[in-house]
């Protein structure tokens, strides 16, 4: 009988130490993972902020692709007539250039320091997808420091004449 209770015993004191083990090293990887300041850890924890802020995305955004920034919309608009976009930018640093389509004409309303507005109008009424391209800029920066491009009072005209704000965003490149 004596027999069982010792052993009993020492299988308790052998799983008590791994249940310690164990803890320790959920500890340490957690802390090497997610609260120490390495490489992994920043990755994840920038994959998982990455994620939540892409479902939040706004009418009109723009993904960078080489040396172009592409606009594109995250609703449907249909009867588009034309689109009036602003940007702002630094021209001291940054250089753009609007890349015109044979389907649309590019107007200037203003091109003054720091901020440019632009409308595209469409030859003929067009229906645009979400996530379909609107338009591209070509950038060229002097100095290799982030910039940014953003986007506000965006709006477009259907063909009844109803004009339609957009909500916009900025990118940084």
């Amino acid at each position: 009988m004596k027999d069982i209770f010792k052993k009993y015993k020492k299988q308790k004191k052998i799983s008590n130490v791994w249940v310690v083990v164990t803890s320790l090293v959920l500890a340490i990887g957690i802390n090497f993972l997610l609260i120490d300041d390495s490489n992994i850890g920043n990755t994840m924890k920038a994959n998982i902020l990455e994620v939540k802020s892409q479902s939040e995305q706004s009418d009109i955004y723009g993904l960078k692709n080489s040396n172009t920034i592409d606009f594109y919309s995250n609703q449907d608009m249909n009867n588009v007539k034309n689109i009036a976009v602003s940007m702002t930018y630094n021209p001291n640093n940054v250089w753009i250039l609007l890349q015109e389509d044979n389907n649309w004409e590019i107007l200037r309303l203003s091109d003054e320091k720091w901020i440019q507005s632009i409308l595209i109008n469409y030859t003929q009424e067009k229906n645009i997808l979400s996530w379909d391209a609107i338009f591209s800029v070509e950038t060229s920066k002097l100095n290799e420091k982030s910039e940014q491009l953003n986007l506000f009072n965006a709006n477009f005209t259907d063909t009844s004449g109803q004009n339609y704000l957009l909500s916009t965003s900025g990118i940084t490149f």
